[in-house]
């Protein structure tokens, strides 16, 4: 699918400009989540993409602050089973990832480390 490659070729002219690991909001994890979400079962094209996606850490943000609407978000009532649905898929193909939660700073903090560990075992 189309969208797939167009994710893919966002996130290779990111690396390629990149001189330090890059930090994204959506890559295809994102895509197969909301794919399933919205239309039920994943294209072979999105399989095939993510099971050949080279590792990476993700920050899995735990749904415990509270819900802020803007145009792009929905289901404000059910963000824990989104949670589910992330951390199941992570699970599954055996990612790497951590939980980032708490209010504020805190929230801030958690990430923070994550990524600082991250980066230092990269050394």
């Amino acid at each position: 699918l189309n969208l797939v490659r167009l994710q893919q070729q966002a996130e290779h002219n990111l690396d390629a400009k990149a001189s330090r690991p890059s930090v994204l909001d959506t890559d295809l994890l994102t895509l197969i989540v909301w794919w399933q979400e919205k239309y039920g079962a994943l294209p072979a094209d999105f399989s095939a993409a993510w099971e050949q996606m080279t590792p990476r850490l993700y920050l899995l943000c735990e749904p415990d602050i509270a819900w802020q609407a803007d145009p792009l978000r929905e289901n404000p009532t059910d963000r824990g089973r989104l949670f589910e649905c992330y951390q199941r898929e992570l699970a599954r193909r055996q990612c790497d990832y951590s939980v980032v939660s708490g209010q504020g700073e805190a929230r801030v903090r958690c990430a923070r480390s994550i990524i600082e560990r991250a980066l230092s075992a990269l050394n």
